[in-house]
């Protein structure tokens, strides 16, 4: 019969101290605690952010969310909610963050884990809410145009941010005030490119090869809250004989990752032209010039290619409610002699147009810009009679209550190309002296960047010779 040796070989006794040792640790970890516990791997912003930024914290870990939201303070307070994706937590406030504020949060220790670990050390973070920026192109009469920079406050400051040999077309914003999109012909009489600019590095990158594909692309519209893009192609053709450039059509550019681009419908019949979104992103607006009925053209890219067509001769695509339940357009009116320009109301879900310009009212509409809080509308409107200007004037109308606020009046100016900043405070505007001192037709005036402070009235030039003026948060 075979017998067992049972005596403790060198490798058993190499086991039993590894295991020993790992009991040990295991011990002494718990006698000890966590002393490492959840960490806060990123908070945001860092120091500065716009109105329209975000207030982030990510965790090691999925945290016990009311052991988190318990534990914070925001100071001073603001109006919001605060929103979980994973480990990570955001702050969006009811309101943007007023500019020139100042802010702290404050998350104490104590919060934990799903799975019971605790979060050792308090974080603060403190943050300070900057005056946008203004952008535009110039010199207005100097071509080939770049884009310019300001602060509001030291407009004097103002400085280019491209130099392009062939000049820069037109170019937008990201929503998150990071990058614009820019196009640019690389040389004079060249077709133009899309061009992504990073202003944190002042890295430039060319994003279309619409020149080797015999095309010129213009226009881009950047997609509120999304890595996404619209602009406008035209087929040049320049390849066939006889033939000369297409309309103009719609194309989509995604840039998440290596930009990617296509034409918006598959409908290669489908035109379009000065394409909008809706401030939420949603809802896309077009204007299809197409015989023999022209139009605006509504769609929701996410669900697909349905949309809905508005008869329109004016050749705008209106503007979109922030929501995109609603748009503003304007309309060429005759009645008898009698000739204007009035505003009209699509309410998209009903399918219901009605005019919005009052039939009893001797007024010209012109143009419709949201506010922010989708409640407000600015107008440029033209008064008959005595109060008749030479163009229309800026008024604010508050929707619910129909109360109307004159903004600007100076029958000297032609104002266009509103946009609100991110707070909804300040407007921004080009303006053109179409009239001299003395009143009289001005043949030598040039273009201005002016923006308007709502609550306290002030009016200020920010450029002179300069156009397509937007905000930079």
């Amino acid at each position: 019969m075979k017998q067992t040796n049972s005596a403790l070989t060198p490798f058993r006794i190499a086991v039993l101290t590894v295991a020993v040792l790992l009991l040990l640790g295991i011990a002494l970890t718990i006698a000890r605690g966590d002393r490492v516990g959840v960490r806060l791997v990123r908070a945001a912003p860092a120091e500065e952010t716009h109105s329209a930024g975000s207030l982030l914290f990510q965790f090691s870990a999925e945290m016990d969310r009311p052991s988190v939201e318990e534990r914070l303070l925001l100071e001073p307070a603001v109006a919001g909610e605060w929103l979980w994706n994973g480990p990570t937590l955001r702050f969006k406030p009811t309101l943007p963050w007023p500019p020139g504020e100042s802010y702290t949060v404050t998350l104490s220790a104590g919060a934990s884990s799903r799975w019971g670990r605790p979060m050792l050390q308090e974080a603060r973070l403190e943050f300070h809410i900057r005056q946008p920026r203004v952008l535009w192109l110039g010199p207005a009469d100097q071509p080939p145009y770049q884009i310019y920079i300001a602060e509001i406050d030291v407009p004097e400051n103002a400085r280019p941010l491209t130099d392009v040999p062939g000049g820069v077309y037109d170019f937008t914003v990201s929503s998150d005030g990071l990058q614009l999109v820019y196009s640019a012909a690389t040389a004079p009489g060249e077709p133009h490119e899309l061009f992504l600019l990073d202003l944190a590095s002042a890295a430039h990158h060319q994003l279309s090869q619409c020149a080797l594909e015999d095309a010129d692309c213009t226009r881009p519209v950047w997609r509120p809250g999304r890595r996404q893009l619209v602009y406008e192609r035209v087929e040049l053709n320049r390849q066939l004989a006889e033939v000369s450039a297409s309309p103009t059509r719609i194309w989509l550019m995604d840039l998440t990752g290596t930009p990617r681009t296509r034409p918006l419908f598959s409908d290669n019949q489908q035109l379009g032209h000065s394409p909008q979104w809706s401030a939420d992103g949603s809802t896309l607006a077009i204007f299809d010039p197409s015989f023999p009925e022209a139009g605006i053209v509504v769609l929701q890219p996410d669900r697909g290619e349905d949309a809905q067509f508005i008869p329109s001769n004016s050749g705008s695509a209106g503007g979109l409610s922030p929501d995109g339940s609603r748009i503003f357009y304007p309309e060429i009116q005759v009645l008898g002699d009698a000739v204007r320009t009035i505003l009209r109301q699509a309410v998209l879900e009903e399918a219901v147009i009605t005019d919005f310009t009052p039939a009893n009212l001797a007024v010209d509409d012109t143009a419709a810009v949201w506010h922010p809080d989708g409640r407000r509308l600015l107008l440029l409107r033209r008064y008959d009679g005595e109060r008749w200007t030479h163009s229309p004037q800026l008024y604010l109308l508050d929707l619910p209550t129909d109360e109307m606020q004159v903004l600007v009046f100076d029958g000297h100016y032609n104002v266009s190309d509103l946009s609100w900043d991110a707070a909804g405070t300040m407007i921004l505007m080009h303006r053109f002296p179409i009239l001299d001192e003395s009143g009289q037709y001005n043949s030598a005036g040039l273009p201005e960047i002016w923006w308007y402070e709502v609550e306290s009235g002030t009016l200020q030039r920010i450029a002179r010779n300069g156009f397509h003026p937007r905000w930079l948060p």
